[in-house]
């Protein structure tokens, strides 16, 4: 992972520069769990579930279109419901506490839905779409740029969103790769994104520092001050 490079060497001799490569991996570290929390993933392949087939050849009756149909708009009316609670949520909670708790619903909704997906439940696994769009949409979503706004200048929030288009682009073209019959298939494909959510809610509880009602010097010096405490230590 990318916080845990090179620790013995930068600390030693150059803590600030140490703490302003923590920030910035940080930062980078959040925009891909943002994607590798399997929101993409689940978009790409939200309406076959709520068609009921991953079948490309199969027909779906007008019936069924109207129910793809209904819960595509229900998937819109839960994303913006949930990024108006988020607002709520962070001011209430913090950062870093809406970030874990939305993570977390996403990896327990990602395992629910890999379970019903592989059982061909697909009944029930069109709600858990809606639910993991809900708990993206209440933390991860609109709380990544919060955060690296939070605590990174101009220069390290374009890097940050850079790596997130650049982990769009390989959900993109891998996921259907991974998740083919020959591979892990889409349950398994699932899976692997669930266990992303559990290795960042590790991320989000060890290294993740709560910023809120911090300025940006303030927010760079909770990082400082781990540096100064590494130097010492060593």
């Amino acid at each position: 992972f990318f916080f845990f490079s090179s620790r013995r060497r930068h600390t030693r001799f150059l803590p600030v520069s140490w703490a302003r490569r923590c920030v910035q991996e940080t930062g980078i570290t959040l925009a891909w769990l943002q994607q590798f929390s399997g929101i993409n993933a689940v978009n790409f392949y939200s309406t076959k579930i709520f068609s009921g087939t991953f079948d490309p050849k199969a027909v779906i009756s007008q019936e069924v279109q109207q129910t793809v149909n209904l819960f595509n708009a229900l998937v819109g009316v839960t994303a913006v419901s949930a990024s108006l609670i988020a607002i709520l949520v962070v001011e209430k909670l913090g950062r870093k506490s809406a970030l874990m708790i939305g993570n977390f619903l996403c990896l327990v909704v990602l395992v629910f839905l890999s379970y019903f997906i592989y059982a061909q439940n697909f009944g029930i696994s069109k709600y858990f779409v809606l639910l993991h769009t809900f708990a993206f949409n209440i933390s991860l979503g609109p709380l990544l740029s919060v955060y690296l706004a939070d605590i990174l200048p101009a220069k390290g929030i374009s890097i940050g969103i850079f790596t997130h288009w650049i982990c769009v682009i390989i959900i993109g073209f891998g996921f259907p790769i991974i998740s083919s019959p020959n591979v892990f298939n889409t349950h398994g494909g699932f899976i692997l994104f669930a266990i992303c959510c559990l290795v960042g809610q590790v991320f989000l509880v060890l290294v993740v520092k709560e910023t809120k009602g911090l300025s940006l010097y303030q927010s760079q010096n909770l990082y400082n001050d781990d540096a100064k405490q590494k130097d010492s230590e060593n």
